[in-house]
């Protein structure tokens, strides 16, 4: 598949998807709010997801853009005590724009270590005066006010952290790819998995049809709602993967450890922070729906991941629902 096509499926899978535009709606594309906005290397794939919203009916898609340079000129000349402003306008433009019942997209291509040689009170600052001035949008944003999404993109600056030993322009391309394929290996999205659970015990416990659309509408948007919440606590904590801490062990404090500047993982690495997981929230949400549906926990099930590359099916079986949650919660910890 081609990158053309690639992006073309990323933001329709954006749009349709994580974010279901409605027609009518504007679409409001920011990027982490202490940064002002979206990267500007974000902006290709930006305009594919605006070409996408306007196909299923949007009237109006902007787009906000950060300048990390920019940034950075705040840290090297701005005076000291200036660190606890921030934008005068655009926390009320925010909040007015989901009042107004319209949909809101975080793109997140930025470089993680923008501000690593930064003083980290002057960082501190920043963070809370932008936290403090946004608390409202933020509370709009987590009572689902309106419909909302996270996601990824690639730069330069991120995928050469991700991948340090190749070309700025191949670590790129490979952090889309990795985006785009990310957990290749399985051709089951973990996702889909709990679908087939759902499907099965509505079978064995004879659930008519109403009550098995019911089911499926309930788990359905519980996943939903749990992937918002991780997805925006994984830039929150911006905790390390563990390709990302071996390579950069000598940056992380701890005079005990020492870079790997050459490992790498065996399959590839989620091109996000690691906490919190998604996985184990999608199986605490899927489960615990299932189990107030059919009124218990323990009903036998089993999973079965369709395996890409020719390699063999994969079935566990577990014996409640719970412990097809644990052996996820095992797997991200």
């Amino acid at each position: 598949m081609d990158f053309e096509r690639r992006m073309e499926l990323y933001a329709e899978l954006t749009v349709k998807v994580a974010l279901n535009v409605q027609p009518g709606q504007r679409l409001l594309i920011i990027g982490p709010l202490a940064n002002g906005g979206a990267a500007l290397e974000a902006a290709p794939v930006i305009r594919k997801i605006a070409e996408c919203a306007y196909d299923v009916g949007a009237v109006f898609v902007e787009a906000i853009y950060g300048d990390e340079a920019l940034q950075l000129v705040r840290f090297k000349r701005a005076p000291r005590n200036s660190f606890g402003q921030y934008s005068a306008w655009l926390p009320k433009a925010l909040q007015e724009h989901v009042e107004g019942g319209n949909a809101v997209l975080s793109v997140y291509a930025n470089d993680p270590d923008l501000l690593k040689h930064q003083p980290p009170e002057l960082v501190s600052t920043v963070q809370e005066a932008t936290a403090r001035e946004v608390r409202p949008f933020r509370e709009q944003i987590s009572r689902n006010q309106t419909n909302w999404a996270v996601v990824a993109a690639a730069s330069p600056g991120w995928a050469t952290r991700v991948f340090p030993n190749m070309s700025e322009e191949a670590a790129t391309a490979r952090l889309w790819a990795s985006i785009a394929a990310s957990g290749s290996g399985t051709a089951t999205h973990y996702s889909q998995i709990w679908q087939n659970i759902a499907r099965d015990v509505s079978q064995e416990r004879g659930l008519s049809l109403v009550e098995t659309a019911r089911l499926f509408a309930l788990m359905n948007v519980s996943i939903h709602d749990a992937l918002q919440t991780t997805l925006t606590s994984k830039f929150v904590y911006g905790l390390w993967r563990p390709v990302t801490a071996i390579r950069q062990a000598d940056t992380d404090l701890n005079p005990a450890t020492e870079p790997d500047t050459t490992w790498s993982t065996l399959i590839p690495t989620p091109p996000y922070p690691s906490y919190a997981g998604n996985m184990a929230t999608i199986g605490a949400s899927a489960a615990r729906v299932i189990a107030l549906a059919i009124g218990t926990n323990d009903v036998a099930v089993h999973a079965t991941w369709k395996q890409s590359g020719g390699q063999p099916d994969v079935t566990h079986a577990f014996n409640t629902l719970s412990d097809g949650l644990r052996s996820a919660m095992d797997v991200k910890s």
